[in-house]
């Protein structure tokens, strides 16, 4: 049986001024059950604040860990990417020096082989001659 059913029997059972006094009662302690369950309903709220804080500590500590890991995977990769280049130049370099041995070691062979063949054709040449 719910608080007011009491009340409506006191008063239907002859006990008009007990129902009177309880439902004063009741009115009276109304701001106070108020208070109490906003009291109740602070603590909730800031116990809920309390966990989404640390929720969003959490967060900003993981999110904080990730950038700390992408500036090392940044930089490692800039570090990789400038050593590349300058390897690459000092390859470039090194093939274009053998490049140009490459051209006077031709061009030396040439020579020679110009010379070798003016000789043979030189010998040749007087040898017939002598004939």
């Amino acid at each position: 049986m719910g608080s007011s059913d009491r009340l409506f029997a006191l008063a239907a059972a002859g006990r008009e001024r007990g129902s009177a006094s309880a439902v004063t009662k009741r009115i009276a302690d109304a701001p106070i059950r108020r208070q109490r369950a906003a009291a109740r309903l602070l603590v909730q709220n800031n116990e809920a604040e309390e966990a989404a804080t640390g929720q969003i500590q959490r967060i900003h500590d993981r999110v904080e860990r990730t950038s700390i890991g992408s500036r090392g995977v940044f930089v490692t990769i800039l570090c990789t990417s400038l050593a590349l280049i300058y390897s690459n130049r000092r390859l470039f370099q090194q093939l274009e020096t053998l490049s140009q041995e490459r051209r006077v070691l031709a061009s030396r062979l040439i020579s020679m082989q110009e010379e070798v063949l003016r000789s043979v054709a030189h010998e040749l040449h007087d040898d017939l001659v002598r004939f």
